[in-house]
């Protein structure tokens, strides 16, 4: 909600008025699947690369109809050529070759804007080891703590082992 004040209030110096609208958490979440806003505040998918975020704001395979629900893409952009360069991204076989498609990748996400980043997707957790150790920690930063981290959630899990009592 203090983001949307923000950039509300942003946008409103800049001349450009905007009536900030707030729902309970399932409506929203709803009407941002559906398609039916106009500017939304939400999150994005990240992953251990960037083709996650960039799949799932400019690939015109994961566009579907205003009005029907969408896994991500809640804006309905899709870009043709910023998506034969993650199918060329899916084949590539380098690491450079990788990189390579990814800056691509990158300059046609500025160039289109599908979204505005605002900030990097904080991750946090918390863990109890009173039943269980192995969770990650600062000493052995093997995985993000945080419960919707895939897939690191499941390396959370195969870590874990019961205390003894």
């Amino acid at each position: 909600m203090r983001a949307g004040q923000v950039v509300s209030r942003d946008l409103s110096k800049l001349g450009i008025s905007v009536q900030l609208k707030t729902y309970e958490f399932g409506t929203w979440l709803t009407r941002l699947q559906k398609g039916e806003f106009q500017l939304a505040i939400s999150w994005s998918l990240d992953g251990p690369t960037p083709y996650n975020f960039y799949k799932w704001l400019l690939s015109p395979r994961t566009v579907v109809p205003v009005g029907e629900v969408a896994a991500a893409n809640w804006h309905r952009l899709g870009d043709a050529e910023a998506d034969e360069l993650l199918v060329r991204f899916e084949r590539a076989g380098t690491t450079e070759e990788q990189h390579a498609l990814m800056s691509a990748v990158q300059r046609r996400f500025s160039a289109t804007a599908p979204a505005i980043p605002l900030f990097p997707n904080p991750s946090w957790g918390e863990s109890n080891s009173r039943r269980f150790t192995g969770f990650p920690t600062e000493q052995n930063p093997y995985a993000r703590l945080a419960p919707h981290a895939e897939p690191d959630s499941l390396l959370v899990l195969t870590e874990l082992v019961p205390r003894e009592r």
